[in-house]
């Protein structure tokens, strides 16, 4: 199953060139360039790792000048021979009926009709349907009340299953939760201070 569009080329090919033209580059350095600053608002929109919690990135979004970039969890998921699948992303919402609100990121040969079930240590499954792909992936946005994410502080993974277009055979992938709720209570503390116009980089751990 194709990854989601979340890697990136290595260039080898282009490294080679280069070493095997660096004679020649060295004799025009007046044609290199040492490049132009790039401007804060040019950042904007553009997301950026703050930390880590066990197995849990926190990444945040810069936003505009003057507002509090907004954070989320986030974890990349890999199959059994390790090629990188899916991509999870929880944002705290603090809500009545939605705690938090949970984004899943699958291939685009995805069986859309199946629906993605997803489980806690292999119990209390759910089926959520996708909402729409982009030339990315295909996108599930779960809300998750609150006795949900209590189950995922107590848990010890999570289980992703999805089907695939070509084939009969689900797809099935785990969600580490090691770092989950130290991840969930440092992005709830972020969420907090951006209400009140605070970002990361002002609240401590």
């Amino acid at each position: 199953m194709t990854s989601v569009s979340h890697k990136f080329s290595t260039f080898v090919s282009a490294a080679l060139i280069a070493l095997g033209t660096a004679a020649p580059v060295v004799a025009q350095d007046e044609e290199l360039s040492t490049g132009v600053p790039v401007e804060a608002n040019e950042n904007v929109g553009r997301t950026y790792l703050l930390e880590t919690q066990g197995d849990w990135e926190i990444h945040c979004i810069k936003a505009p000048e003057g507002q509090p970039d907004p954070c989320s969890m986030y974890q990349l998921l890999k199959d059994a021979s390790g090629a990188e699948i899916a991509e999870v992303t929880l944002f705290h919402l603090g809500q009545e009926n939605a705690e938090a609100a949970m984004t899943i990121i699958t291939p685009l040969e995805t069986n859309l009709t199946k629906m993605l079930s997803f489980y806690v240590d292999e119990e209390n499954g759910r089926r959520y349907p996708f909402q729409f792909c982009t030339q990315g992936g295909c996108f599930v946005r779960a809300a998750l009340p609150a006795e949900e994410i209590d189950l995922l502080k107590k848990g010890n993974n999570g289980q992703i299953s999805i089907s695939q277009v070509s084939s009969q055979n689900p797809v099935n992938l785990t969600m580490s939760l090691t770092g989950f709720t130290a991840g969930y209570t440092r992005v709830t503390a972020l969420n907090e201070a951006a209400k009140n116009g605070q970002g990361p980089d002002t609240v401590t751990q």
